[in-house]
């Protein structure tokens, strides 16, 4: 039978493991904060593949030859707002796990794909251009969106399943 220290050691091991594990999800109350007027509604699922990183933790990646999804958008911008779910949803429907998301200053959302640190695929997400006002994106604006984004997370996502386990990519 174990000491009562040790089932607190345990306990205390265990509980640690659980906190530390508990994946926090600042895209979603990133984006769900500007749920407001004057701004696209965003719901982002708690399982969303985003990871938030900067332009050197970008760099890193390509250094490493890794293959990977980055997109890079605004969360004050409501073409980055009314895009962001569906890059998740496309993300997730073909394997991806994980899209890094950089923050920047810009008013078109991009979706880069990156094969063994080289560039497959750019895309800049929605057509058309920035208003200041409330702008309502059109079924057509979100089925090429759609395109435009399955032609870059496509290849990535065949890439990773295509992985040998023990070799790696």
């Amino acid at each position: 039978m174990l000491k009562k220290e040790n089932k607190l050691l345990i306990l205390f091991i265990c509980l640690l493991l659980l906190v530390g594990c508990k994946k926090t999800n600042e895209m979603k109350k990133d984006y769900e904060s500007f749920n407001k007027d004057g701004y696209v509604t965003v719901e982002l699922s708690e399982d969303n593949p985003f990871v938030k990183s900067s332009d050197e933790d970008i760099d890193k990646l390509i250094e490493e030859k890794a293959t990977f999804v980055v997109f890079y958008g605004n969360k004050e911008d409501n073409y980055t707002r009314g895009i962001i779910s569906l890059v998740s949803d496309k993300s997730l429907f073909y394997g991806i796990k994980t899209v890094y998301y950089v923050e920047k200053n810009s008013d078109i959302p991009q979706l880069v794909g990156y094969i063994d640190g080289l560039l497959s695929g750019k895309t800049n997400c929605i057509s058309g251009y920035q208003t200041d006002e409330l702008m309502e994106i059109t079924e057509e604006m979100k089925s090429e969106s759609e395109t435009k984004i399955t032609d870059v997370i496509k290849p990535i996502s065949e890439k990773l399943s295509s992985c040998d386990i023990d070799v790696g990519c």
